[in-house]
């Protein structure tokens, strides 16, 4: 009897030893804390919730920072207790900055996220950029002005850093500039946009304006077979604006057609060695002011069918102030085959004693099926 006591004792006791004791101490709970979103892409001025989750006891409340600055400050944005960032009105040093959530009791625990600030009226493109991880933000460009242009808006400006942008460089040509849109290289000195050029129409364009309210500034636009169109515009083009650019090596350096609104404004650019400066046809009226025409081996501009671009009109408001060089006994600085009277006031006309006469196509050569080119006021 004795014994059998003794056995189910032991048996027992085992049965205890093999459970759990409930009072021993329980795993250490989950004091992670997680943010959400993780990155965010966020306009300039503009504001986003980050919300810190999984944190084990909600009433322990998250300690926000910008940039290792609790609650952030005026340069990289800054963010309230409930973790409302609010976006800094210029772009800093940098483009992504980091939003840190920690605990309070233990700033140990914490967790990081990304706020990629983004300038709604800019887009950057960057021969370092890509076109597949880029943001188009200034820190992470894209690769190509062909891509840009597929993810602008219009009121936006493409701001293209200096190089070489060509089809070895994955451009389309035509790269067609979208309604709106303000194109900017860094300086024609510094960005060139080179075409493969090979035809002598829209195909073989480099750029192709066709919507209004375009602007193409401070580039080097040219075909590598000089063969090629620099600028093809066509269709409703007011209020747009071809200026600063140098445009070279081209067959035709700028081919303007189209109606009445065809009307760009070209302005203050170099319009060099070139067969044919610049080429206006159909009934298109551009204005033509402030460029440098020059080395321009065939026409430096030919007006064709009724176009009647303006390069100074006949009074005092409006000078053209181009400066139209002549080099080849072969050329005409102004070709007009337009019947009507095309005025061309107030500008500079170099190597031929300021008298452009004889260097102009118009009604003395033509028997009087031209109209007059105008270059003084009467």
């Amino acid at each position: 009897m004795r014994m059998l006591l003794i056995l189910i004792l032991l048996s027992l006791l085992l049965a205890v030893c093999g459970e759990d004791n409930p009072y021993e101490p329980g795993p250490e709970p989950d004091r992670s804390i997680h943010i959400v979103p993780p990155r965010a892409l966020i306009d300039l001025g503009d504001s986003l919730d980050f919300d810190a989750l999984n944190v084990y006891n909600a009433s322990i409340p998250a300690v926000w920072e910008v940039e290792g600055t609790q609650g952030g400050n005026q340069t990289y944005g800054t963010i309230d207790a409930s973790g409302l960032y609010m976006a800094p009105n210029l772009v800093p040093d940098r483009d992504s900055v980091s939003v840190v959530a920690m605990l309070t009791d233990d700033i140990s625990i914490k967790d990081t996220a990304w706020a990629v600030l983004v300038d709604p009226t800019k887009i950057y493109v960057d021969t370092s950029g890509s076109d597949s991880i880029g943001t188009g933000s200034k820190f992470s460009p894209y690769r190509t002005i062909t891509h840009a242009m597929t993810q602008a808006e219009s009121g936006q400006e493409i701001i293209v850093g200096p190089g070489i942008y060509n089809a070895a460089g994955l451009e389309i040509f035509p790269i067609e500039i979208t309604q709106g849109i303000t194109l900017t290289g860094a300086g024609y000195d510094s960005t060139s946009i080179v075409g493969p050029g090979g035809r002598q129409d829209r195909a073989g364009a480099v750029l192709a304006v066709e919507q209004p309210d375009v602007q193409v500034k401070d580039f080097t636009i040219k075909t590598n077979d000089s063969n090629g169109i620099g600028i093809w515009i066509e269709g409703i083009t007011t209020f747009s604006r071809i200026e600063g650019n140098r445009i070279t090596s081209n067959y035709a350096g700028i081919y303007i057609i189209g109606s009445g609104n065809t009307r760009p404004a070209i302005e203050d650019n170099i319009i060099k060695q070139d067969s044919i400066g610049i080429y206006t046809g159909n009934t298109c009226s551009p204005g033509i002011t402030g460029n440098l025409i020059d080395s321009c081996w065939t026409y430096g501009v030919q007006i064709a069918d009724s176009s009647a671009p303006d390069m100074g009109r006949n009074d005092t408001t409006f000078a053209g102030e181009n400066t139209f060089v002549y080099f080849n006994t072969s050329q005409y600085l102004i070709h007009n085959s337009n019947p009507d009277t095309i005025w061309a006031v107030g500008n500079t006309w170099e190597n031929v004693l300021n008298n452009p006469d004889q260097f102009i196509y118009d009604d003395e050569e033509s028997g009087g099926t031209s109209g007059p080119v105008i270059t003084e006021n009467p």
